[in-house]
């Protein structure tokens, strides 16, 4: 029999990280007599409650919690609110491949701003100091730098919060309970067929050139791949046979209000019917994304998208709008392309340097890698992407 995770209150931002880690959970609408698993406490504790974590604690139980019921748990235990930028991660275990969690939303500090760990009796307790939900959540962006030792760092407008580490390390402390309790940590695994990563590579056509795509297929054909191309169908009018071809715009705009976002979907749609094509994925023209874009693909009927101002370098997930799970799954990608890397002062040389740093971050971790691109940009660097596909 698998051991459940248990979890008092089921929230989107919770089952967002359980789904994308395939991890089976039990909600405990009230805490039960016995409990054997780890138990993740995101709300309040009554005060008849606290006593109940405490004797499964002490009888060799695990939790993770927030700094409001670890200081109703643990006597003495002191912390404030504040503001927290970033964590930055340290040598203990839970950072398990992870550098920085951006945040810049309030929480509270101790006497830092990190989690805290604390054996309790024969048990153990994680609290973390910032609120799992609203992080994972969180539609904010912003434009952030991404490190190269160059000149300047490339950059992008990303979300705000990079909700991929914030999973990782809700991960870490789950994996750190469960053997704290002497149990396996069961999940689904990441890929089919065992592979330990996937790659992908996804082609924004822009306002390209038929030279630049010519090469791009050329590529493709090269390296034996199989892109995925994301037409711009107001300036590409000749399609391929047998590529996958699906949805980037017919404005090259994402559009503030549901109709002219719908609009612009639907006529690109239509275009790409035209040619006898069915699409049923979309990227978002410069990465952006908003809930009325949202709802425009629900009612679209595509099937997923791509748009790194939600998020960015994490499992794919469905978005919450509404205060509902979107129909339209979310397939986060690393959103630096080589334009960012130019327009960074780097050389072909350091451009192939910077991809080849992430692909074996990424395969390390055992998380995806897909990367994009334009036709411009690839025709331009071809012998850069050849080496990447080949990597």
């Amino acid at each position: 029999m698998i051991t459940q995770v248990g979890i008092l209150k089921l929230e989107f931002g919770w089952q967002q990280i359980f789904e994308q880690e395939g991890i089976i959970y039990n909600i405990l609408s009230s805490l039960p007599a016995e409990y054997h698993a780890p138990i993740i406490i995101n709300r309040p504790l009554e005060k008849s409650e606290v006593d109940w974590v405490r004797n499964f604690l002490a009888n060799g139980g695990a939790v993770l919690t927030d700094f409001p019921n670890l200081g109703n748990i643990i006597d003495g235990f002191k912390y404030r609110p504040t503001k927290i930028p970033y964590i930055l991660a340290d040598t203990e275990d839970i950072y398990t491949n992870i550098t920085i969690i951006d945040l810049d939303i309030n929480g509270y500090r101790a006497n830092g701003m990190m989690p805290i760990q604390k054996s309790f009796g024969k048990g153990f307790i994680i609290a973390l100091p910032f609120d799992v939900n609203q992080t994972i959540t969180d539609i904010r962006n912003e434009r952030k730098p991404f490190y190269y030792p160059s000149r300047k760092f490339p950059n992008e407008i990303v979300s705000k919060i990079n909700k991929g580490e914030v999973r990782k390390l809700i991960v870490n402390c789950l994996r750190k309970l469960f053997a704290k309790m002497s149990l396996p940590y069961v999940h689904l695994w990441y890929y089919p067929n065992g592979y330990q990563t996937a790659f992908a590579f996804r082609v924004d056509i822009d306002f390209d050139s038929e030279k630049a795509l010519n090469a791009v297929y050329d590529l493709e054909k090269k390296t034996n791949s199989r892109f995925t191309y994301f037409a711009n169908t107001k300036t590409q009018t000749d399609f391929a046979n047998q590529k996958d071809y699906q949805l980037h715009c017919y404005h090259h705009k994402v559009f503030k209000d549901y109709q002219q976002n719908f609009d612009n979907i639907h006529t690109a749609q239509q275009l790409l019917e035209k040619n006898n094509i069915k699409p049923i994925g979309f990227a978002a023209p410069f990465g952006f994304w908003n809930k009325n874009l949202q709802k425009a693909m629900e009612d679209c009927h595509i099937h997923y998208s791509s748009e790194f101002s939600l998020d960015y370098d994490d499992l794919p997930f469905y978005p919450i709008i509404d205060n509902r799970r979107s129909t339209v799954l979310q397939i986060p990608i690393h959103p630096i392309c080589v334009g960012r890397l130019v327009h960074a002062g780097l050389t072909a040389e350091q451009i192939f340097d910077y991809y080849q740093k992430y692909i074996v971050k990424q395969r390390q971790s055992r998380e995806p890698i897909f990367l994009y691109d334009h036709p411009r940009r690839i025709s331009q660097f071809s012998n850069v992407f050849q080496n990447v596909c080949e990597s």
